[in-house]
């Protein structure tokens, strides 16, 4: 049986796969999305999660969001960001 935080986490990832790749977001899209896919958690804490876990990117103002690898295609990535640095 899962744990609960691999429960949550794939919930996450599940999320995830509802943004569409290489198009950006504003915040109050990533809400709309993240909103339709959950009835039961308040969607700024998932998409916090969504960013922290690398799963969505997020530019530094806050302003645009992306998702930052095809889930299903080698799982979570570094967010852009964090790719960005690494570099």
């Amino acid at each position: 049986m899962a744990r609960p935080a691999d429960a949550a986490a794939a919930g996450r990832w599940l999320v995830a796969t509802r943004f569409a790749a290489r198009r950006p977001y504003t915040e109050r899209e990533v809400g709309a999305v993240i909103q339709g896919a959950i009835a039961f958690e308040d969607h700024v804490t998932v998409r916090r999660e969504l960013v922290n876990m690398g799963l969505l990117g997020r530019t530094d103002d806050g302003r645009t969001y992306r998702r930052a690898r095809a889930p299903g295609r080698g799982g979570p990535g570094p967010a852009p960001r964090a790719a960005a640095r690494a570099r």
